[in-house]
């Protein structure tokens, strides 16, 4: 499989722990065989499955290990590795594949992760089996059905980002955001044509503006976000 840099750099802040309080340590990003990426450290997970992955067949040959398939099981990939992998990308390339493309393989000597600039290689071995895996968590059972319900609320990344930086501001250590999500329906999109005392009324999706507070153990801080609209 082809996995692209911006995945592994979407999931590393998740994997590092820079605070070394987790319950455990993990030092790992977990790929399965259906080229779905995670990284956790015990207090965030990000999980990401590429819609338009690039296909193994059109990924250069020279100087790689022969490629027999994907590896037939989840494996893990230890952070050091994917910092080396994501640093290793071609300076100058305009083709998509190599500038942004890693191969995930498998052949008759095991595992491996690969990436070319067409002038130089570089090729990591894995472990494999029981010791691929051990450290990592059963994360699937940590994650709320996507089906349960729930109230959607969409926030804008630059927007969070936003409010980080101020929460960090006032407390860099122990530095926490509040949102207050209003339960009365009228702040939900409404079903076209349903009326507030039709159960049909809210979909779940809020669309009105949030409460936010920052706190601190020497500020009281507090405002509004406007959800992102779809």
């Amino acid at each position: 499989m082809i996995i692209r840099r911006s995945t592994l750099k979407a999931v590393l802040p998740a994997a590092v722990d820079k605070d070394k309080d987790a319950r455990y340590a993990l030092n790992k990003i977990e790929v399965r065989p259906d080229g779905r990426v995670t990284g956790t450290n015990g207090h965030l997970l990000i999980s990401i499955v590429e819609r338009y992955p690039f296909p193994d067949a059109d990924y250069p040959t020279a100087g790689l290990p022969e490629f027999h398939g994907n590896p037939p099981a989840a494996i893990t990939i230890d952070l050091p590795i994917v910092e080396t992998l994501i640093k290793t990308a071609p300076k100058r390339s305009v083709i998509p594949i190599i500038a942004e493309g890693i191969q995930l393989g498998q052949n008759s000597e095991g595992a491996y992760v690969a990436s070319t600039d067409l002038q130089s290689q570089t090729v990591i071995r894995l472990p494999q089996g029981e010791k691929a895996g051990r450290f990592f968590s059963n994360w699937d059972q940590s994650v709320p059905a996507a089906d349960e319900p729930a109230i959607h609320l969409t926030l804008g990344a630059k927007l969070l980002q936003i409010l980080c930086k101020a929460a960090l501001a006032i407390n860099d250590r122990n530095a926490s955001i509040t949102f207050a999500i209003r339960t009365d329906p009228k702040h939900q999109t409404q079903v076209p044509g349903a009326t507030n005392d039709d159960p049909r009324a809210p979909t779940g999706v809020y669309n009105d503006a949030v409460r936010v507070e920052l706190g601190g153990t020497d500020h009281t801080a507090y405002g509004a976000i406007m959800p992102m609209r779809k």
